[in-house]
């Protein structure tokens, strides 16, 4: 890579290397130094590594702070997606702290007011950092600090311990909330994150109190049951940090100024009151009226209280991990997770959230209400759409238009058709013709096409008279208007079809892999499955046959590995196309993660992994990977439980329905009752009865 050029800037040396991208030092033309961080080669091919560099790229462009790390430019090279950022000098936090050194109160003080600051910039736009620690916080040479990283690589870090001992890694820095369910955080995550990182700094060890051999699964408990030691933390910090790492979200503030004024603690010592004589019944009497009187008002509040959970329900949809829709006598209300109501039982229906918000429909009229079931969007609408990058679409008297998340009308209500926002532009149809508008309402690109798709790497397929061809978001044609069917830009390249036969052109609409295939996939894992002759097999992104062409059907490459059909029998190929396992099997899913796959043999479904290994015997009637903590939902002689990916049973196999919510959170049915238990099968909420609908019955 070296001497290579990307974007005017030229590669001079290496930097470092981590597990997802290598960073090189640059200059362009002017002498101008760069930091370029580039995704490594052997992800290449992989969707989800470039939609993190991506999504990188877009957090940190957003942002304009002094003491965040700004990023330059974006771009793509022998299709690796490289960051151009700012070059620091300096070095970060978590290496100063490994070297033992100790900061004056001064200059911890500045250092927390500038992550103060730049964590509320960040939080402004609706970006969470997820990975705030001592190597993410930068000291540049003028004694300022840059954070760093904003969410490329989630491969956890290997515990670097400190001369006294003390771990340094990710998981020390991590939220309660982080570590139950990192899928659903919060912009408190962060706070708490900055928090655990300046007690350390203050008091010159971690504040859980660790011991050179605990384990990450140690730590990670005394965080979620909130055991910090912050005694050693200075007096004039204890608010600000205290502030900061409460043990739920909602206990937790960014306090600006860490002073706090010294308190004289007074131990005074109050003589008890001699009682005036009064006459004794009467004394009695106020007793027993002030007693009956609190037992009526705790009576009626419990009461009340108890009225706000639901007894019974037909139908739910999980809205979110904390708010459920509930359907009794045909209608809806929204519910938290111990099934009490946020909202009565009134609405027509209730779609999922969607920026905080969730469609639902009263009298006929669509609207939005948030999370405590208050109004905030009023039911007037025909029909409407989910937010998509902050603006939803409407429609009101046959017209459509959209709105924001204040419910202010951002464009006129003139369209016939709309399709959602995607990177700033939305599909809008008028009088017959589609064109592209941006999110001030402003026509962007005219409407004169027939049929229109969205953008991707750049390039949007539009129809003209009849044929498709591929436009730019300034609306210049960039590929003629010849193809018969397209699909979107995926990794460089476009399927198209020309004449009856797929193939597959660049960006610059030159054909690289000839027309003459029946049927086409993208690429995944740096392989296409093709159909030529009535027979799948696969092609390498120069168009050369790796494969032959004789399989029935073919799922598509993941972890190193692709299911194809031969003789009615599912079995496994590897890149060369070797045979990994015999062809035996009834069906068969993707690969999950940990290299393990679902598959059915003999009615029965099981678990290989990417070697061909049966690793889950084959004897449960359904299954499917809960995305939380490797579980795994099966089903075993009708009964509902939850195992691990090394067929370890964690919930036994006893319920009528099992829903994982958080590694900790799982939603049960059994009898007819639903309720929370955790995975040491403990209930947590209360139950609620399922009602039988009337369908049933």
């Amino acid at each position: 890579m070296k001497n290579k050029t990307l974007n005017s800037y030229t590669l001079k040396h290496l930097l470092g290397k981590g597990g997802m991208a290598e960073v090189w030092y640059a200059e362009n033309n002017l002498g101008k130094p760069a930091a370029i961080k580039i995704m490594l080669s052997k992800f290449i091919g992989e969707e989800q590594v470039v939609k993190r560099f991506e999504s990188e790229a877009k957090a940190i462009v957003q942002l304009n702070h002094p003491n965040i790390r700004q990023v330059v430019d974006y771009g793509d090279f022998e299709n690796r997606p490289f960051i151009i950022m700012e070059y620091l000098e300096g070095e970060d936090l978590g290496k100063l702290m490994q070297k033992g050194e100790r900061f004056s109160d001064e200059v911890l003080k500045k250092w927390w007011k500038q992550c103060v600051s730049a964590l509320e910039h960040t939080h402004s736009k609706g970006i969470i950092h997820r990975d705030i620690k001592p190597s993410n916080l930068f000291l540049d040479k003028s004694g300022n600090i840059k954070i760093l990283d904003f969410g490329i690589a989630k491969v956890r870090d290997e515990m670097s311990m400190t001369q006294t001992g003390q771990g340094l890694g990710t998981v020390m820095f991590m939220s309660p909330e982080q570590i139950n369910d990192p899928k659903r955080v919060t912009f408190a995550t962060d706070i708490y994150s900055l928090g655990m990182v300046f007690a350390h700094l203050l008091m010159g060890k971690s504040p859980l109190s660790i011991i050179g051999n605990d384990s990450d699964f140690t730590i990670q408990t005394k965080i979620v049951n909130g055991d910090l030691d912050l005694t050693d933390v200075p007096n004039n910090w204890v608010t600000a940090i205290q502030s900061a790492v409460g043990t739920t979200p909602e206990e937790r503030i960014l306090i600006l100024d860490s002073e706090e004024d010294d308190k004289t603690i007074i131990d005074i010592k109050v003589e008890p009151k001699k009682p005036k004589k009064t006459d004794g019944d009467n004394s009695k009497r106020r007793m027993l009226s002030i007693t009956i009187g609190l037992i009526l008002v705790v009576f009626s509040f419990l009461v009340w209280n108890d009225s706000q959970y639901i007894k019974g329900f037909e139908d739910y949809k999980s809205l979110r991990g904390d708010v459920f829709a509930v359907k009794l006598n045909d209608k809806w209300a929204l519910v938290n997770e111990n099934f009490k109501r946020q909202s009565s039982f009134k609405y027509d229906e209730i779609n999922r959230f969607s920026k905080g918000l969730a469609i639902v429909k009263l009298k006929g009229k669509w609207g939005f209400i948030n999370n405590l079931g208050h109004e905030v969007i009023p039911f007037k609408y025909d029909e409407i759409n989910y937010f998509y990058e902050g603006l939803a679409g409407v429609k009101l008297k046959d017209k459509w238009g959209f709105i924001d998340s204040l419910g202010r009308e951002i464009t006129p209500f003139k369209y016939d058709e709309i399709n959602r926002f995607s990177k700033g532009l939305a599909i809008v149809k008028l009088k017959g013709k589609w064109g592209f508008i941006n999110n001030l309402g402003h026509e962007v690109i005219p409407f004169k096409y027939d049929e229109i798709n969205y953008f991707y790497e750049g390039l949007a397929g539009v129809k003209l008279k009849d044929k498709w061809g591929f436009i730019d978001s300034l609306g210049r044609e960039i590929t003629p208007f010849k193809y018969d069917e397209i699909n979107r830009f995926s990794k460089g390249l476009a399927i198209v079809k020309l004449k009856g036969k797929w193939g597959f052109i660049n960006n610059l609409g030159h054909e690289v892999i000839p027309f003459k295939y029946d049927e086409i996939n993208y690429f995944y894992e740096g392989l296409a499955g093709v159909k030529l002759k009535d027979k799948w097999g696969f092609i390498d992104s120069l168009g050369r046959e790796i494969t032959p062409f004789k399989y029935d059907e073919i799922n598509g490459f993941k972890e190193g590995l692709a299911g194809v059909k031969l003789k009615d029998k599912w079995g496994f190929i590897d890149y060369l196309g070797h045979e990994i396992t015999p062809f035996k099997y009834d069906n068969t899913a993707l690969f999950y993660f940990n290299n393990l796959v679902a598959v059915q043999l003999n009615g029965k479904w099981g678990f290989i992994n990417n070697l061909g290994q049966e690793v889950i015997s084959f004897k449960y009637d359904d299954t499917y990977w809960t995305f939380f903590d490797n579980l795994f939902a099966a089903q075993l002689n009708g009964k509902w439980g939850l195992i691990d990916n090394t067929n370890r049973e964690i919930i036994p196999f006893k319920y009528d329905w099992i829903d994982v919510f958080s590694e900790n959170k799982i939603l049960v049915e059994l009898d007819g009752e639903l309720y929370f238990i955790n995975k040491k099968e403990k209930r947590i909420s209360r139950k609620v009865q399922r009602l039988k609908s009337i369908d049933e019955e």
